[in-house]
C-alpha cells in the first residue's frame, strides 16, 4: 500500500470513528436527542460533510502532490540522462577539458607506476649483483683451497652460483671466465693507451664488447624482461608481441671535450618467445642507470671508466687461473654428467671432437661454416687452399668449449647487430609503403635511414619465401609513417 493510499483509508477510519460515537451518545441521550432543534441536526449534518470533505480533499491533495513528484523525478532523471549524455560526449573527444584531465590523471598514475617498476627493478639489480659478488668469491676461495681436486656436491654447488649470477656483468661466470672477455680487456687498455696519448681512437665491436661489460650495461633489470608498453625506449611494433630481453650493449660510442666524457648509443638484442630464430635489434640511447623508461642520454666520465676498466681487468687476472677450471668442471657435470657417478667428460669431449672435425672438413673442402662455432670468423672462413695448423686447431677447439659451457661468441654481439641493419635496411628500401605504388626509398630520403629509424620499421614488415619484404600491418604502418612525419602520397 502507498502512502497516499494509506493516508486516504487512515481519514476514512477517522470518519467512522466519528459517526459511530456519534450513534451511540444519541441512542444513550435518545430523550435528549429528539429535543434538539433542526438546526443543532442541521449543525451536525454540516460537520460531518465537512469531515468527509476533508478526508476526501486530502486524498486529493497526495494524489496531486504524487503527480508533482512523479514529474519533478521525470525532469531529474531527464537532465541527470542529458549530463551523463554531455559527459559521455565531453570524454570522447580528445580536446575537451573532461578528457584531457581524465587521460592527464591516466598518464601520471601510469608514469608514477612505471617508476616504482623501475626503480623496484634497480634495487633488486643491485642487490643481486651483491649477492653475486659474494657468490664470485665463495667460488674463489674454494677452488683456491681444493688444488686441482673437486668435490662432486661443491660442484653442483657452483653450478648452482654460476646460474644465480647470470646478467650480472663481470661477475657473470661466463663473462669473467672466458677467453673472449680476456681479450677485450686487453683491447680496451690499448684504447685507453691511444686516448693517452692524444689519438681519437674508435671503439672496435671488440672493445665496445668489452666496455659494456666495464660499464655493467649487461647487468640491466631490463634483461629477460618481456618487452611491453612501459619500455618507452622500445619501438612500439615490439610491444606485447612477445619478445623479451636477451642481451643489450653499447653499440656506438666515442670520447669529446676537454674532460673526455664517453657518450654513445645502446644495441639491445630481442627474441620471440615463440620463435628462437626471430631475432631483432633496436637502438636506445645510454640512459642513466640503463632504464628502459628514460630515453635522455647520460655521458661517462672517461676517468671514471678507466679505474673501472682496471678494476674489473684485476679481478680477471687474479681470479681466471684459479677459478676457470673449477667451474669448467662443475658447467660439464651438470650439462652431460649426472647424479650417479658420471662426470660428463666423455660426453663432452665426444660432442667438441664431432664440432671440430665438421668445422675443419667445412673449412678443408669449401664447405659452409656460417653456421658452424667455435673459431674467430677468420678461421673459419679461411679458403680451400688454406691449411690449418695445430695452433689455429687449438684456437677452434678451444672456441667450440667455451660455447658449450658458457655461451662465449667469437662475434660480438655489436657485429651482429651491424649485419643486422644492413640486411633490414636492404629489404626496407624496396619495401612498399601503406596503399601501394611508392616504396619506402622514394617516401624517405637516404640521410634519414638511421638505426632507430630501420628498427622502428622492422615489426611492421616481413618476408616472403622469394625474399621480398610485405607490409603485416598497414594501418599500424600508416600511424607510424604519420607520427614521424612522413607523408604517404
Amino acid at each position: 500500500m502507498g502512502f497516499s493510499e494509506g493516508f486516504g483509508s487512515g481519514a476514512k477510519a477517522v470518519n467512522s470513528i466519528f459517526d459511530r460515537n456519534l450513534k451511540r451518545e444519541t441512542l444513550e441521550e435518545e430523550a435528549a436527542y429528539k429535543q434538539r432543534t433542526a438546526d443543532d441536526l442541521a449543525a451536525y449534518r454540516t460537520e460531518d460533510l465537512n469531515i468527509k470533505m476533508l478526508g476526501q480533499e486530502s486524498d486529493a491533495s497526495l494524489k496531486k502532490m504524487q503527480v508533482v513528484n512523479a514529474g519533478l523525478a521525470g525532469e531529474t532523471a531527464l537532465i541527470k540522462a542529458e549530463t551523463a549524455r554531455t559527459k559521455a560526449e565531453n570524454l570522447a573527444d580528445p580536446t575537451s577539458i573532461e578528457s584531457l584531465k581524465i587521460q592527464s590523471e591516466i598518464d601520471e598514475n601510469e608514469a608514477q607506476t612505471k617508476k616504482y617498476i623501475a626503480e623496484g627493478d634497480r634495487v633488486t639489480g643491485e642487490e643481486k649483483r651483491f649477492k653475486a659478488a659474494l657468490n664470485y668469491d665463495a667460488v674463489f676461495k674454494y677452488a683456491e683451497q681444493a688444488d686441482g681436486i673437486y668435490d662432486s656436491k661443491m660442484l653442483d654447488d657452483i653450478e648452482r652460483m654460476y646460474q644465480q649470477n647470470k646478467g650480472t656483468g663481470i661477475f657473470n661466470f661466463g663473462t669473467s671466465l672466458s677467453n673472449v672477455n680476456r681479450r677485450g680487456q686487453q683491447e680496451i687498455g690499448a684504447f685507453l693507451a691511444d686516448m693517452a696519448g692524444g689519438y681519437n681512437p674508435e671503439m672496435s665491436d671488440s672493445v665496445l664488447r668489452a666496455a659494456t661489460t666495464v660499464l655493467q650495461l649487461d647487468a640491466s633489470a631490463a634483461v629477460g624482461r618481456s618487452i611491453d608498453s612501459s619500455f618507452v625506449n622500445a619501438p612500439q611494433g615490439y610491444h606485447d608481441k612477445g619478445y623479451k630481453i636477451a642481451s643489450q650493449g653499447l653499440f656506438q660510442a666515442s670520447a669529446t671535450g676537454a674532460k673526455a666524457d664517453l657518450t654513445g648509443k645502446l644495441v639491445v638484442e630481442i627474441v620471440n618467445e615463440n620463435d628462437p630464430n626471430d631475432v631483432q635489434f633496436y637502438f636506445p640511447p645510454l640512459s642513466e642507470g640503463r632504464s628502459y623508461i628514460k630515453s635522455a642520454p647520460v655521458t661517462i666520465n672517461m676517468g671514471d671508466f678507466s679505474s673501472a676498466a682496471a678494476g674489473n681487468a684485476y679481478l680477471v687476472q687474479q681470479s681466471y687461473d684459479v677459478m676457470k677450471p673449477a667451474v669448467k668442471e662443475a658447467r660439464i657435470k651438470a650439462k652431460y654428467g649426472d647424479n650417479r657417478g658420471d662426470n660428463g667428460k666423455a660426453k663432452f669431449d665426444a660432442e667438441v671432437t664431432a664440432i671440430l672435425d665438421k668445422n675443419i672438413d667445412a673449412i678443408k673442402t669449401g664447405g659452409n661454416t656460417g653456421t658452424m662455432y667455435g673459431g674467430s670468423p677468420e678461421l673459419l672462413e679461411l679458403s680451400r687452399e688454406q691449411m690449418l695448423d695445430d695452433v689455429e686447431v687449438a684456437k677452434i677447439k678451444s672456441g667450440i668449449e667455451e660455447r658449450l659451457l658458457f655461451g662465449s661468441r667469437e662475434e660480438p654481439m655489436q657485429t651482429r647487430a651491424k649485419k643486422w641493419l644492413v640486411e633490414t635496411k636492404s629489404a626496407l628500401l624496396s619495401a612498399p609503403a601503406p596503399e601501394g605504388g611508392v616504396k619506402l626509398n622514394e617516401l624517405i630520403s637516404e640521410e634519414q635511414w638511421s638505426p632507430q629509424l630501420i628498427s622502428g620499421l622492422a615489426p611492421y614488415y616481413d618476408v616472403d619465401d622469394k625474399g621480398e619484404a610485405f607490409i603485416k600491418n598497414e594501418e599500424a604502418l600508416k600511424q607510424f609513417l604519420i607520427n614521424k612525419g612522413y607523408n604517404n602520397k
